[in-house]
């Protein structure tokens, strides 16, 4: 499941959000967020979850909405982002030893 966090959310909402999830999701270690095509999101297993946990998540402010996502590669899912993704790689310039 991704949680699509919205951009005019309080430093308050979010971390609301961030608490309720390590809750429900058994996790010691903070929820991590990351940035994707400019949105703030947050990749969990939505198997974890019942439906009136996700219907509490997403009646949150700082939740712009969830994106359920059965595949195990939530953030280059098709569900997720419809564009191909491109990924540049930089090769460090090695001199030739000749």
């Amino acid at each position: 499941m991704i949680t699509v966090i919205r951009s005019s959310a309080s430093s308050e909402e979010r971390a609301q959000l961030m608490t309720l999830l390590c809750r429900v999701s058994g996790s010691q270690r903070p929820i991590a967020t990351i940035r994707v095509n400019e949105q703030e999101v947050i990749a969990l297993d939505g198997s974890i979850l019942d439906a009136q946990v996700r219907t509490t998540i997403s009646q949150l402010r700082a939740v712009e909405r969830i994106i359920p996502i059965k595949t195990p590669y939530k953030l280059v899912s098709r569900a997720f982002k419809a564009q191909d993704s491109t990924i540049v790689v930089v090769m460090p310039w090695v001199p030739t030893l000749w």
